[in-house]
């Protein structure tokens, strides 16, 4: 019986949950795709890397030429689709929701409904899993300083951000989500994997976007905990 037990939560961590959570992916795509429209190519971001997957994608300049920034987008309500996030060295393309309730963590990752939208100044925190439903935050451990996320929303200039720092903490740390200078992006999954005991949290700040003349500078970037 208590095999079956462990074979039965197996199959529903790794195969069963994976499904429900990518059929809500592709829906949710299809949804960003008809929305979105990529900016005209005028140069590469970064040199490109020797491996295809791990490859930035290619953006016009991002960087605002007027003396007024933007005025950031709301966000939208709970459970709706946010934006599309890119982590190429670990091969993460995720559709993001607003909201981290379970309904909403089940179909992707989520933003927390305190943050600011991801690109703008402020604090922009995501969660995900890290098993069930995909595990999209599988391996944020992997994540390394100076590794980029982009962040893409329709009608929005891509936000590109580098990894800056991480950290393994309480879940009662709530402080890693507070709001902030600069232009942050917090990341969090469930540590070790498999289990709830701490927090992963992975931080970045923008290095592309609209607003790039609010982001700090890596001399006097410091990891919030």
């Amino acid at each position: 019986m208590a095999s079956v037990v462990l074979l039965s939560y197996s199959l529903w961590e790794t195969r069963i949950s994976a499904y429900f959570t990518a059929q809500a992916q592709s829906e949710l795509r299809a949804v960003f795709e008809s929305k979105y429209t990529t900016p005209p190519v005028t140069g590469p971001l970064a040199a490109p890397s020797d491996s295809p997957s791990r490859q930035l994608p290619v953006y016009a300049e991002t960087t605002t030429t007027t003396t007024i920034a933007p005025i950031p987008p709301l966000l939208p309500p709970k459970g709706e689709l946010v934006g599309r996030l890119l982590i190429p060295s670990i091969g993460l393309d995720q559709m993001i929701l607003a909201g981290t309730d379970t309904g909403t963590l089940k179909k992707g990752p989520g933003l927390w409904e305190n943050s600011v939208f991801p690109g703008a100044p402020g604090n922009a925190m995501m969660a995900g899993h890290r098993t069930t439903y995909g595990g999209p935050f599988r391996h944020l451990n992997d994540l390394t300083p100076g590794d980029k996320i982009i962040f893409e929303a329709p009608g929005q200039p891509p936000a590109v951000f580098e990894v800056r720092g991480s950290d393994i903490v309480s879940p009662k740390q709530v402080t890693v989500g507070a709001q902030t200078s600069g232009v942050r992006l917090t990341l969090t999954t469930c540590d070790p994997p498999g289990s709830a005991a701490k927090r992963l949290v992975v931080q970045a700040e923008l290095v592309e976007g609209a607003y790039i003349k609010d982001a700090l500078p890596a001399s006097v970037w410091t990891f919030q905990s």
